[in-house]
Formats: C-alpha cells, structure tokens, sequence
C-alpha cells in the first residue's frame, strides 16, 4: 500500500479488513450451514467489539502508560470522525435490518447486508482521499 501510495487507512479499511476477517467469514458460514446462524451473528459483534476495543484499546494503553507515559498518539486520518460515525451508522443498520426481517436470516437479507458493506467500504475510504472535500 505504501508504494502504490494508498494511505494507510484506506488499507486498513479494505485490505486488511478483508484479510482478518476471511477465517471468521468461512466460520460463520460452516456455523449458518450447521443450523446456528446465532452463532455467526455473535461471532460477527464480538469480533468486531474485541478488535476496536482490545486491539486498539491496549496497544495505545500500553503505549501512553509504559512506553511514552503521559504522551498521547496523533491519529492521522482526515477522515476518522466521519470514518466512526459510519461504522455506528452501519451497526444501527444492521439492527434494524435485522428487526424488519424479524431475526431471520435469508439470501436475500445477507446479499443486503454485502450491499451495504460495499457502500460503507466506498464511502469511508472517500472520506479518506478527500472526496467529499
């Protein structure tokens, strides 16, 4: 990403994403496949609750309290603000999504669901090159 020039966010928000999050897709579908598309939905919040808390949450801890103690971490994204209030957006979606289809889930839902996936992907990595202005 960084000698073809794509900012590291817009990386983070496509690339990576995609590349983490594969093992827990395939999970998800052997799961659904078994019955327990619970489980999947679960799997899907906690991962993404563990991976902004935790995963972000302890490298800058340690990093402020151990490391640089007292410091803070600049964040260099234009976008972060607009980024997050995305990613709430979306997971409000999701919830009512979910309550219109009263809890079930179907090709047709899922297919909404990678509809509105690529749409938040799009719009989030243009707020990261300045799109919007």
């Amino acid at each position: 990403a960084y000698y073809i020039r794509i900012p590291d966010t817009v990386a983070g928000l496509t690339v990576l994403a995609a590349g983490t999050s594969l093992p827990e897709v395939v999970s998800s579908i052997i799961i659904t496949r078994q019955g327990k598309g619970e489980m999947a939905i679960s799997n899907s919040i906690g991962s993404n609750l563990f991976d902004i808390l935790v995963c972000l949450g302890l490298p800058w801890f340690l990093e402020t309290v151990i490391i640089r103690p007292g410091d803070t971490i600049q964040v260099y994204s234009g976008g972060i603000f607009y980024s997050s209030s995305l990613l709430l957006s979306s997971v409000l979606i999701l919830l009512i999504c979910f309550i219109i289809n009263k809890w079930y889930l179907s090709k047709k839902f899922g297919f909404l669901l990678f509809i509105i996936w690529c749409l938040v992907t799009v719009v989030a990595c243009s707020f990261e090159y300045d799109v919007f202005g």
